[in-house]
């Protein structure tokens, strides 16, 4: 499971297409504040906002106490990692018995290096939510717009609560949201809204509480794995599980090397060492 919520948090990175329409900003948004819990909503959406909000402040308050200071950590440790990347690749390239790291590992360091700011950046706030309307939010993309962490299946003509990030397309580090979205649909009773919203704020705190010492890994396992295919290049039929676990193993000491030890314990638990 713990892996499973990684890979997704790793994945939740969607960059918008270059011919895609921009998002759809509508006015007159509002926002109820209850317990540090925010909750903005359109005109004419002002009485189930109010019932759900309080709803909302409930399955936060269960969240533990140490979640939300992860994403602050996670943002450090990226941020140390983008700093140093020259050290980082020097020390992995060594480890590989590499001079120095290829051209195609360096690249594939720097464009993750890249993208996990993005996501550390711009996490979601898990105190910010947004109310969409469903019937509002269907007109928008079925006319080919874009709205915020909403995913549209135009087979089905339905549209899903995400809980991930679309990236402006020309400066791929800038978010554009950061709340997370709701959706109420006027034929289903609240409760499924309110459903809906605890799967999400749960997979998204779970994720957090698990995955922050595995974004940095990544960086360092796929940069790694660059380097045994095309500056090692162990060619044979046989290399799957000696080359996959000389990657873990170099991803696993630069994490330890340049993230620390806590993040080291944490990926232990991800990685699950026990199946080498």
């Amino acid at each position: 499971m713990k892996k499973i919520l990684c890979i997704a948090l790793f994945m939740m990175v969607i960059c918008a297409a270059a011919d895609a329409q921009p998002v759809i900003a509508l006015p007159d948004w509002q926002v109820i504040v209850e317990a540090g819990v925010s909750l903005e909503y359109q005109p004419g959406m002002e009485a189930v906002a109010r019932q759900l909000l309080p709803e909302l402040v409930k399955i936060v308050d269960e969240i533990p106490d140490e979640v939300p200071l992860i994403p602050r950590q996670q943002r450090i440790n990226i941020e140390y990692i983008g700093a140093h990347q020259t050290e980082c690749l020097q020390y992995m390239a060594s480890m590989l018995g590499l001079e120095k790291p290829g051209i195609k590992m360096t690249d594939t360091f720097d464009g993750m290096s890249k993208i996990q700011q993005a996501v550390a950046a711009g996490e979601l706030n898990i105190r910010s939510f947004r109310l969409w309307d469903y019937a509002t939010m269907l007109r928008i993309l079925r006319s080919g717009g874009l709205v915020e962490g909403i995913t549209y299946n135009k087979e089905t003509d339905s549209c899903t609560a995400t809980i991930s990030m679309l990236l402006n397309n020309e400066n791929p580090t800038t978010p554009y949201s950061s709340q997370i979205p709701l959706r109420y649909n006027r034929d289903e009773p609240l409760q499924s809204t309110i459903e809906s919203a605890r799967r999400i704020i749960m997979t998204y705190a779970e994720a957090m509480y698990t995955g922050w010492g595995e974004q940095p890994y990544m960086i360092f396992l796929i940069a790694a794995g660059m380097g045994i295919n095309n500056d090692v290049k162990i060619d044979s039929a046989f290399r799957r599980w000696f080359c996959d676990g000389v990657t873990q193993y170099v991803a696993e000491q630069a994490a330890l090397q340049f993230v620390g030890q806590d993040a080291y314990e944490r990926l232990q638990e991800f990685c699950d060492p026990e199946q080498y």
